[in-house]
């Protein structure tokens, strides 16, 4: 998950500026709620999308990758599309700023920045 993208929901901006602020704060607690709860086998990475930017997209196995350009999904179910997103992937993870035991903790200093 990009890191200006969850602060940018935290303040308020750009997408984000028609949403309540009780709304906000109300996504940001069962999200800290669902995190804790199935960790580790739900793990949320922070990356900085400043630095290393890349289209939304879900691996599927070693099969099938979606990608989500702006309008609709891509897929791609051949073996070297897969790869190259598993590589993706791998060096978003490689380059986190924040791994998935520190995440909780991420999101409570921004709700306590913020609300």
């Amino acid at each position: 998950m990009s890191i200006h993208q969850i602060t940018s929901f935290a303040k308020g901006h750009y997408a984000w500026g028609g949403l309540d602020k009780k709304e906000r704060l109300s996504q940001f607690e069962k999200m800290i709620e669902d995190v804790e709860s199935l960790y580790p086998r739900y793990k949320v990475y922070l990356y900085d999308d400043l630095n290393y930017y890349t289209l939304p997209f879900t691996i599927f196995g070693r099969k099938i990758v979606a990608m989500w350009p702006s309008n609709g999904y891509l897929i791609y179910k051949s073996n070297e599309f897969v790869d190259m997103f598993v590589g993706v992937f791998n060096r978003i993870i490689k380059f986190a700023e924040y791994y998935p035991h520190e995440f909780t903790g991420y999101i409570q200093k921004l709700v306590k920045e913020n609300f």
